[in-house]
Formats: structure tokens, C-alpha cells, sequence
């Protein structure tokens, strides 16, 4: 694994990828295909509210 993410904010399949994130998601009994799925739908929310709070400065 490239441990260059040190330098900058690593995607979250590179985290959910990592061993060590996968022995603890593991011990948790966490899905990882779930966490994913989860952390996507809420990427797209979070975008949904961006787009609209640029909207309304736009208006402004």
C-alpha cells in the first residue's frame, strides 16, 4: 500500500482499504460494502447541500 495519503487527505477507498481499518471494521462486525454505500450517500447529500448554500449566495 502507498502511504503517500500522509501529504494529503486519502480517498475513502484507499482508507476502507487500509489493513488496519479492515481488522477493526472487522472485529466491529462492520460490512465494509455497507460503509461504503453509506459514506457515498451521504458524499451526495453533502454535494446536494453545497450546490444549494452556492445558490442562495448567489442570489444573495
Amino acid at each position: 500500500m502507498d502511504h503517500t495519503w500522509t501529504r494529503r487527505e486519502p480517498p475513502v477507498e484507499e482508507l476502507l482499504s487500509d489493513p488496519i481499518a479492515v481488522a477493526l471494521m472487522r472485529r466491529d462486525r462492520v460490512d465494509p460494502a455497507w460503509l461504503a454505500s453509506m459514506l457515498a450517500e451521504m458524499r451526495r447529500k453533502l454535494g446536494r447541500v453545497e450546490v444549494e448554500r452556492a445558490e442562495v449566495d448567489r442570489a444573495a
